[in-house]
């Protein structure tokens, strides 16, 4: 009997060994796989071109052939200082401090037809209080100039709250600021859950974007911990292509 039983022990224990073999290949065998697919997009770092107009001098941040431009240095950030509460709703005629503008475009000399892009806060600070869903965020997009219709906030292309902020920094920076994390403005109200890349092509037009950052009022809730809050980052994006190859 006990031999018996080594020897099933035996096949027992060859079985596992033959089924933890198949799992290591297979998982080898899709890492390859995603490695290949990985490897058919071209990445693009930023790169930060500085272009002088006689009116202003207007800034672009290229990222392989894409281009986000901003009218001056300082509409590359976005600070939120001695803020003041307001309704969702009033963002265009009381937020009128809090947002930044910028544009997308992918030039017709470009060696791509079509091109994808996320957004994302880098450069990073913000007080602990901020960390907090009545401080909130909200991407617009619009082809020729804002109105108070397009502003409202179920017509935002992305949008969220700070509450999910990952703060890095343990000494407090400027203002009693501390480092975060970079973060993505690539969701709508869940930041667990991120949209798919913008897309724009070369017969598009400039894509205007208008990135907002205020305090929600809640009426049913005391907010006056928010009041002494503040924030401050910088605007990046990231381009990608479908074109194969390692990129540029």
């Amino acid at each position: 009997m006990n031999n018996e039983n080594l020897e099933s022990n035996n096949v027992t224990n060859n079985k596992v060994a033959n089924i933890n073999n198949i799992l290591a290949a297979l998982i080898i065998a899709i890492s390859f796989i995603v490695m290949g697919i990985s490897g058919s997009y071209a990445y693009f770092l930023n790169q930060v071109v500085d272009q002088n107009t006689t009116e202003s001098k207007k800034v672009t941040v290229t990222s392989g052939d894409l281009q986000m431009t901003f009218a001056t240095e300082s509409d590359k950030y976005i600070n939120v200082t001695d803020a003041t509460l307001i309704n969702d709703t009033e963002l265009l005629t009381k937020g009128t401090n809090n947002y930044t503008e910028f544009s997308v475009t992918l030039p017709s000399t470009s060696a791509v037809n079509e091109a994808s892009y996320l957004f994302y806060l880098t450069d990073f600070e913000i007080t602990d209080n901020f960390k907090n869903d009545h401080v909130k965020w909200a991407l617009f997009e619009e082809d020729s100039s804002f109105s108070e219709s397009t502003t409202k906030l179920e017509n935002a292309v992305a949008y969220g709250d700070f509450s999910s902020v990952v703060i890095e920094g343990t000494e407090a920076e400027t203002g009693g600021r501390k480092k975060a994390k970079d973060y993505s403005l690539m969701s709508k109200g869940n930041p667990n859950v991120l949209l798919q890349n913008f897309k724009i092509t070369k017969s598009d037009t400039a894509k205007k974007y208008r990135l907002y950052i205020w305090l929600s009022n809640d009426p049913e809730n005391n907010q006056k911990s928010l009041l002494n809050g503040s924030l401050s980052a910088k605007v990046g994006f990231v381009g990608t292509t479908a074109s194969s190859g390692s990129g540029e």
